[in-house]
């Protein structure tokens, strides 16, 4: 089933990418490629199920480690884009790896089109930890220029960022945005 699932995603994706070739402005590709990373995100979950010895647990390092990759193929930057996660295995089961990966999708596009402005260069770090018994922090930095200082992202006017707070309260989730810089994105 996830085999087929994935194909029928991949078959949508497709007929993204063939559509973008009859993109009239750059703002419309721009949204056919936003729709095609979304979808890209939900195929590689169920490609995740189809490889793994657990058909109800999905890796989330190797799922990151898809989404990350389908960035660093699709556009054509030099932002590094990090994964740090504990030496624990983490594993989700579908309901809950469906709005991670989706997260981390939005936010990944949102830094690699808005944070590092011209130069392009930068770094992104995606940290998922266990906090507790039944609790985990999904942290998605970046070393770029920050936030505007007229947006709120709490109530916010673009499509990524209503589904990052949309599934982020799917989760039971807690959602906090910050401009502090990290020494860490800056080291090698």
């Amino acid at each position: 089933m996830h085999h087929r699932v994935k194909n029928n995603l991949q078959v949508v994706s497709s007929i993204l990418s063939l559509q973008s070739g009859y993109a009239i402005n750059k703002e419309y590709l721009r949204l056919l490629v936003e729709s095609q990373t979304r979808i890209n995100s939900m195929a590689y979950l169920h490609e995740q199920l189809y490889h793994s010895d657990s058909i109800s647990k999905i890796e989330m390092h190797s799922y990151f480690k898809s989404i990350r990759d389908q960035y660093s193929n699709l556009y054509n930057r030099s932002a590094e884009i990090r994964l740090d996660f504990p030496r624990e295995d983490l594993q989700f089961d579908i309901d809950l790896a469906n709005p991670l990966g989706l997260i981390v999708n939005e936010l990944i596009s949102n830094s690699l089109e808005h944070a590092f402005g011209e130069d392009k260069e930068g770094i992104i770090l995606i940290e998922l930890k266990r906090t507790g018994e039944e609790e985990y922090l999904l942290e998605i930095s970046d070393n770029g220029k920050g936030l505007p200082r007229d947006m709120d992202p709490y109530n916010p006017s673009t499509l990524g960022l209503t589904l990052v707070n949309n599934l982020t309260e799917q989760l039971n989730g807690k959602i906090t945005y910050s401009d502090r810089k990290r020494k860490r994105l800056n080291s090698s």
